[in-house]
């Protein structure tokens, strides 16, 4: 549907939780919904409205991106930022750096890796 629309684009977005609502609110993985939109569109480019670095270990995150852009035929765009959401990660018992450095370092890290 998507692709006979004429979308040039689409866009999800890499929570864990739903932001600006309650947080109980049902959200899907944003990787595996990529994986899934390149299965079922043909022409659109697809991407997320920025990757959480902190959520995945980059070297995972590559290959996720890889196989994601194999998936689609090269029709991945990909952004990545240092993370923000405190409670998000709180929530899932991930360590959260506090320090906007320390998350600038590691998404200076992840990007060399990536």
């Amino acid at each position: 549907m998507a692709d006979e629309a004429g979308f040039d684009h689409l866009w999800v977005f890499d929570h864990l939780v739903a932001i600006h609502q309650e947080p109980v609110q049902p959200i899907y993985d944003g990787w595996t919904l990529l994986g899934a939109m390149a299965e079922v569109t043909r022409r659109a480019r697809i991407g997320l409205n920025v990757t959480g670095n902190l959520y995945r270990n980059p070297g995972v995150l590559a290959k996720m991106a890889v196989t994601v852009d194999h998936l689609s035929s090269g029709r991945l765009e990909m952004g990545i930022g240092a993370g923000w959401n405190e409670s998000e990660f709180r929530m899932y018992g991930m360590n959260f750096p506090e320090s906007p450095a320390e998350r600038i370092y590691r998404l200076d890290d992840a990007v060399r890796v990536l």
